[in-house]
């Protein structure tokens, strides 16, 4: 179950890198199609009530991060966040688990992959800025130019989420699966 779930995912964060990075739009049909096959897998391999669980919280940190004006996310960033929780449980073994133990699970790794997340955003806009700065010329993603402003010290133009979210999601799969 783990490599087909390994397949289907990096299928998933791929897509999402290429679209995200060229054109800064991701597919909803593909979070849709992702999601149902992630739901699937994981009512066959019995671990719902996880799934359930990490699915909510990703989905209320994502509506709090899309209202924050530093470290925001956009709709697609929230989306491809949920997706990732839905295949979390299928590399945890934890049968048996006491429905606070769910809970608390979710939460470790909610707040684990948010902080990850943020501090990635963090050093993206940073190496941006100071890119554009020193080249003093704006650079492009998805065909936006994201520039440093020196008068309101902000990017121009949002930056794509795919790539910090897949970092993030790799790093956390890779640690609970081992």
């Amino acid at each position: 179950m783990g490599i087909v779930a390994l397949g289907l995912y990096g299928a998933y964060q791929g897509l999402n890198l290429i679209t995200d990075t060229l054109w800064l739009k991701t597919k909803n049909y593909w979070h849709l199609g992702f999601a149902l096959i992630g739901i699937g897998l994981n009512v066959y391999a019995s671990s719902v009530g996880l799934a359930a669980i990490m699915l909510a919280m990703l989905f209320l940190t994502g509506l709090l991060r899309e209202q924050l004006p530093v470290f925001r996310w956009y709709e697609g960033d929230t989306k491809m966040s949920m997706v990732f929780g839905l295949y979390v449980p299928l590399f945890l073994s934890i049968e048996g688990t006491a429905f606070t133990g769910y809970v608390l699970i979710a939460l470790i790794l909610t707040l684990t992959f948010q902080l990850i997340d943020m501090f990635l955003t963090g050093l993206m806009t940073i190496g941006i800025g100071v890119t554009s700065f020193i080249m003093k010329r704006p650079i492009t993603f998805g065909g936006a130019e994201v520039v440093w402003m020196a008068q309101t010290n902000k990017l121009s133009a949002q930056l794509p989420g795919a790539i910090p979210i897949a970092i993030s999601a790799t790093l956390i799969l890779f640690l609970i699966s081992r």
